[in-house]
């Protein structure tokens, strides 16, 4: 091979890149060197805003997902839940009340804002918001310099941007990486071991965490093992649930009165249909076709023939229900099924099933939840809209105008 020592060619392509990196690492540390400089001043403002007559030094959620009261005060009589027991004869228990409808990701939306789903904007067990559109208290708690650790809390399908962290599964999380830092230093993201670190690790703030599934007695005495009397701790339910063993679609029932209509394919004719369902508990109606100045009445009568089926408790117009800015995306009327009863898959998924009702084997939320905590209830009808409120105050931060919930706790 014949070399002929010509000089290497570089075009602009490389010129950009190359520039490009030095810009990248010139703006990085330019980053770091702020960040240093202004470290002072950011601890003394932290120092200035935050509040001086906090009660608590830490506060801790332990969220347990379909608690139900009546089934819980059993199993304690029983004996069955010696370490609960034992919490609410030293501290103190309540039932708790619930959102309407009595769903997951509504009632864990209003735990963390203190507000009604016509303000946070979740209404169904699949929000459509990928945030909620009130802010959380742990967001207002981290402007006073109150950190918090959020653990699969459910309700909107992205974390918040605040002063602290969240976890909601494998791939998402605030910060990015924090659940890839978990995995790396726990080794997986078991609740439990992610809990109870992060129980150590928090020497102030907020620690909320939400188990689907977990022995709540046991969780509960180990936790309170590890605390402090600087430690307030509430356990608690979103709602109650209980087992439904026949299904409803109310498709089936729509199409049956005349409400709904099907096409030549079988799917719903959405140029003859006035009403269908969807979600787990919503009933609405078809803007498309329901005139503005119809939709009252229309709602009334269908509400009023749905509260006379078996497997309906009641029926409710959302607009007596609900108020705030997002009354518009709530469904016209909420369902609250009867004992034994729950929407059907199809139903959730919006389609429309041969039968109205068929067996089924899955639960369905009640309306009331639990509320332990080491710390006095003086709130004799507590609801989970309190909690956000309870929060705050045990810091000493005041409720915002805007929060409907109270604290129900004495604070000095």
């Amino acid at each position: 091979m014949i070399h002929f020592g010509l000089p290497a060619y570089f075009g602009p392509g490389a010129g950009f890149a190359f520039l490009g990196s030095l810009l990248s690492l010139i703006s990085a540390a330019l980053a770091g060197i702020v960040s240093v400089l202004i470290w002072p001043f950011r601890m003394a403002w932290l120092l200035l805003v935050r509040p001086k007559r906090g009660r608590v030094e830490r506060v801790v959620f332990l969220g347990f997902e379909g608690m139900d009261a009546a089934g819980t005060e059993a199993l304690m009589a029983q004996g069955k839940l010696p370490n609960l027991a034992r919490l609410r004869e030293q501290g103190s228990y309540r039932r708790l009340r619930t959102t309407f409808p009595a769903l997951c990701p509504v009632a864990w939306s209003t735990f963390a804002t203190g507000v009604n789903p016509a303000k946070h904007g979740v209404f169904d067990t699949a929000p459509v918001k990928e945030k909620r559109g009130c802010e959380s208290f742990w967001k207002i708690l981290g402007r006073y310099g109150i950190r918090s650790t959020i653990l699969w809390v459910p309700g909107a399908s992205q974390p918040e941007h605040f002063n602290g962290r969240e976890l909601k599964s494998e791939s998402v999380s605030y910060p990015r990486f924090y659940a890839r830092y978990l995995t790396r230093l726990l080794g997986s993201l078991d609740r439990e071991t992610v809990f109870f670190s992060a129980l150590e690790n928090t020497r102030y703030g907020v620690l909320v965490c939400v188990f689907d599934a977990a022995d709540i007695d046991r969780i509960t005495a180990e936790t309170l093992a590890r605390i402090d009397a600087a430690t307030a701790v509430f356990v608690l339910s979103d709602h109650g649930s209980c087992p439904a063993g026949r299904c409803v679609n109310l498709n089936a029932w729509l199409l049956r009165e005349g409400y709904l209509a099907l096409d030549a394919t079988g799917g719903i004719d959405w140029t003859r249909t006035r009403a269908y369902a969807v979600g787990s508990s919503g009933v609405y109606l078809n803007r498309r076709l329901v005139k503005l100045a119809d939709s009252a009445a229309l709602s009334k009568e269908l509400a009023q023939s749905l509260a006379g089926l078996i497997a309906i408790q009641s029926a409710c117009l959302a607009s007596d229900l609900y108020h705030g800015p997002h009354l518009n995306a709530a469904p016209d009327i909420v369902i609250g099924y009867a004992a034994g009863y729950g929407s059907s898959p199809d139903a959730i998924a919006g389609k429309v099933s041969p039968e109205i009702f068929e067996d089924c084997s899955r639960s369905s939320g009640g309306s009331l939840g639990v509320l332990f905590s080491n710390l006095k209830i003086a709130a004799e009808n507590p609801g989970i809209e309190d909690m956000a409120a309870t929060a705050l105050n045990l810091f000493g931060v005041k409720t915002p105008p805007w929060m409907e919930g109270r604290s129900v706790v004495a604070v000095p």
